[in-house]
């Protein structure tokens, strides 16, 4: 919770200081635990020319008692995104999140994830999962993946076209870190090109808890055409007998217009309305 942040833009020289950027808001978030909160931090910076910039920041301490980073307490958090300004590429935007980086799971039980990422410019996105990173955003030494943790064995993937991490199934109860990496390509001139990358580094939480995921009910894949309507119903059901209320995140619930729309008619059935204008025509998928 730091009023302010140092950030390397990646075109520094020898012995230039990182830029430091102010806190511009606060956001609570709801729902969630009192602790849990979002800060955004803004500058601006000027490229003298086209390259391939990392943009770096790194705050000194992560959590202590994290099961899969070594002395975690001891071990900066790290996380980069890189910019990539190509004349044949264009203007381009990075990929935005979405979906909040805070999760909890339950020991024994299947959990899964999805950013909600979105790209602005309808770029190709795809997703890897890499090892956190500490001191000067190198790998942390001795890192492993959540499914290392568990003797037992476990399984632990992302999707690499959806960006959906699965866990099948948390064995050890405590405090993981991951990484996923998410990136742009772009066709330019006949050759498909990187041209942006983020990285979301979050924290997974695993409880001891009674209590079995639902199970959702979604239709396939589907085609859409400009000034149709495309209306169909989502369905869940909870093992546990346990209350459920849908949500619906994605760029096309808020990032166009005409916006799609998502309504939980209640007992786990919910509502899907989209009429897609122009603006929504695009090469790749639409994904909620």
């Amino acid at each position: 919770d730091r009023p302010w942040l140092t950030l390397l833009w990646g075109d520094e020289g020898p012995g230039v200081a990182a830029d430091s950027l102010e806190r511009e808001s606060i956001t609570i978030l709801p729902d969630l635990s009192t602790d849990v909160q979002i800060n955004v931090y803004r500058g601006q910076h000027t490229y003298a020319g086209p390259g391939a910039f990392t943009l770096i920041m790194e705050d000194p301490n992560r959590n202590d008692g994290v099961l899969n980073v070594p002395s975690s307490v001891d071990v900066p958090f790290c996380i980069t995104s890189q910019l990539i300004i190509h004349p044949q590429a264009g203007h381009n935007n990075s990929a935005q999140l979405l979906s909040p980086a805070m999760e909890n799971a339950c020991l024994g039980q299947p959990w899964e994830h999805n950013p909600a990422a979105f790209d602005p410019d309808g770029d190709l996105l795809t997703y890897a999962l890499i090892p956190c990173a500490g001191y000067q955003c190198a790998p942390i030494e001795g890192y492993a993946y959540p499914d290392g943790v568990d003797p037992a064995g476990d399984v632990f993937v992302v999707e690499p076209t959806t960006g959906t991490i699965n866990w099948d199934v948390p064995g050890v109860a405590g405090e993981y870190n991951i990484a996923l990496q998410i990136r742009e390509w772009r066709v330019v001139q006949g050759d498909t090109l990187l041209v942006g990358e983020v990285i979301r580094d979050m924290q997974i939480d695993v409880q001891v808890c009674p209590n079995r995921p639902p199970v959702l009910t979604v239709p396939l894949d589907t085609c859409a055409r400009v000034g149709l309507p495309l209306n169909f119903e989502v369905t869940a059901s909870d093992p546990d007998g346990d209350d459920i209320s849908l949500e619906a995140l994605g760029g096309l619930f808020t990032e166009v217009s005409p916006s799609a729309n998502f309504t939980d008619a209640g007992n786990g059935t919910g509502t899907f309305n989209w009429i897609p204008g122009c603006s929504a025509v695009r090469r790749v998928l639409w994904q909620a």
